[in-house]
């Protein structure tokens, strides 16, 4: 039992929780992409910590028409 939380198994929010397991990296940037956080993924299964890295990794930019 946890000395700190009082529990067997330590919620997320305990300091002696175990860190939460890696599940790859972002195909951009290279983050830690773990179990417990949301994460991008594309149609060649690669996977991106933020929309903003996989609209990088594929060079998509915001335009203004000039017409």
């Amino acid at each position: 039992m946890c000395k700190i939380c009082k529990c067997s198994a330590c919620p997320a929010t305990c300091p002696n929780a175990d860190p939460p397991k890696v599940i790859g990296h972002c195909s951009q940037c290279g983050c830690k992409l773990t179990a417990d956080e949301t994460f991008f993924e594309d149609s060649e299964s690669n996977a991106f910590c933020t929309k903003s890295c996989a609209l990088e990794h594929y060079g998509v930019e915001e335009a203004e028409f000039n017409g």
